[in-house]
């Protein structure tokens, strides 16, 4: 009924805008991170010294494996008590890698689903010498302003977006450069992400760098 009086027209055929990119980089589990990730995928539960991660349901299951790629999970004790453990990731030393190979006068934005994700990977840009901005549900200021900021400041060169709070509505061309640390399973926030660099005004070919690890959800 919608289209019976409605004339759409795709992104594609509107603008006339640069080729895109994607880019696939497959990982491996570290031992010790496959071992707690082969022991949640089998048993629903997975053991670090004496603290427990269990998944009482298959969605809350695939949930902890993402971390578990992602270089982190949530652990309990006896007694209730909820930390955050950081595993081990192949995804944060190939990031490094990546970010080690571009001038630091490169703009880039990182794409990630988990808190703890963002903490990692803003502490590793960051020891790299790379100012870096963030978008999350944690950041309560101004987001126009850290969009601005990082479209004109020389000093700001790495935005790290939490999928969710900065894949709608941003204009993030100042970077042609995206690396999607993790995505999860919504199409919608992953193609506006993209959006977010590859959209009206953008002159440049745009790259999207996906890292995958290997034989895990990550695949899916």
């Amino acid at each position: 009924k919608l289209h019976s009086v409605a004339f759409r027209v795709t992104k594609d055929e509107a603008l006339d805008l640069p080729p895109e990119v994607n880019q696939n980089i497959y990982v491996d589990l570290p031992p010790e991170t496959k071992r707690v990730y082969r022991e949640m995928e089998k048993e629903f539960i997975t053991y670090i010294e004496d603290k427990a991660a269990a998944a009482s349901i298959a969605l809350t299951k695939i949930l902890r494996l993402q971390q578990i790629t992602g270089g982190h999970i949530t652990v309990e004790d006896e007694e209730g008590n909820k930390e955050v453990v950081e595993l081990e990731s192949s995804k944060l030393a190939t990031l490094q890698e990546l970010l080690e190979g571009w001038p630091k006068s490169k703009k880039v934005v990182i794409f990630c689903y988990f808190r703890p994700e963002i903490e990692a990977i803003t502490n590793l840009t960051r020891s790299l010498g790379r100012p870096t901005l963030e978008i999350s549900g944690r950041i309560k200021g101004n987001r126009k302003k850290i969009e601005n900021t990082f479209k004109n400041s020389k000093r700001f060169n790495t935005l790290v977006c939490q999928i969710k709070s900065g894949g709608v509505g941003m204009n993030l061309q100042a970077a042609n450069t995206s690396v999607f640390y993790s995505t999860g399973y919504s199409y919608h926030y992953y193609s506006q992400a993209r959006s977010r660099v590859h959209r009206a005004g953008q002159k440049r070919k745009v790259t999207h760098i996906h890292l995958i690890t290997r034989g895990t959800v990550d695949e899916d």
